[in-house]
């Protein structure tokens, strides 16, 4: 009987020994945490991003909204210097080549969407001839290199698209994306440039006139010019999202 109340009592006391070591043992922090702690102790930063992300991210009570927020703002920092580092890869050579070669594919193609296409690349042409700085090259580039994988791509395959679909209904929902960049972005936002993205909304309707014009006889035409406007206004709606031009500009301008 003794043996059993001794037995009990040290189980007693081992329970509670154990209990107590884990009131007073500190729970075991985020690998991340940690290692922001150790960059910010061992490293001398200069950067007020660096060291509010260090801090906020060895802060065990920060909120989820203040680790997003400064989270999002290093991000916007690493995506505007892979942007600036990439204007020093591209030349006016290699603008004139995607120049040259978007014009000689567009000679071969008739209606209206790529007279347009042909009226912008000279609009380009010219202002390389008149500003050829590293900004101007790489806006040129980059509008080029959207024309050559994702636009023409795309209108070339609306030539053979046959899923027959309401184009009125369509060509309706074109205009009102086109309506609604133009009042959440274009009409409000006077710190950003919009001399690219103005451009490609005249592009798109100039997509939505042509295909409202071929409803009647070549229908599925239609839904492919619709379908290629509605990509190149997502394509707009990015442009503003990431904000790579006016950010870029403002950078290099100072």
């Amino acid at each position: 009987m003794t043996n059993d109340t001794n037995t009990g009592a040290d189980d007693s006391s081992r329970s509670e020994r154990d209990r107590g070591r884990r009131r007073d043992s500190k729970p075991e922090s985020h690998p991340a945490t940690r290692a922001a702690e150790t960059i910010a102790n061992r490293e001398r930063l200069d950067s007020d991003l660096a060291i509010r992300l260090c801090r906020t991210l060895s802060d065990p009570s920060a909120t989820s909204e203040r680790v997003e927020d400064v989270l999002q703002d290093a991000i916007e920092v690493l995506e505007t210097a892979e942007a600036l580092e990439g204007i020093d890869d591209i030349g006016e050579r290699d603008v004139r080549r995607r120049l040259d070669s978007l014009e000689a594919e567009l000679q071969d193609r008739d209606g209206a969407t790529y007279r347009h296409l042909v009226d912008r690349i000279r609009e380009l042409e010219a202002m390389v001839d008149r500003n050829g700085d590293a900004v101007q090259l790489y806006a040129v580039y980059q509008e080029c290199t959207f024309y050559d994988r994702t636009l023409l791509p795309r209108l070339a395959r609306a030539r053979s698209a046959d899923q027959p679909s309401d184009v009125g209904r369509l060509a309706a929902d074109v205009e009102s994306r086109i309506e609604t960049i133009e009042d959440e972005y274009v009409n409000v936002r006077a710190d950003h440039n919009h001399t690219i993205p103005n451009h490609f909304l005249s592009l798109a309707r100039d997509l939505r006139q042509e295909a409202m014009q071929l409803e009647s006889e070549r229908p599925e035409r239609a839904v492919g010019l619709l379908s290629a406007a509605d990509e190149l206004l997502a394509y707009v709606e990015q442009l503003y999202d990431r904000n790579e031009y006016s950010v870029m500009l403002r950078r290099l301008r100072g």
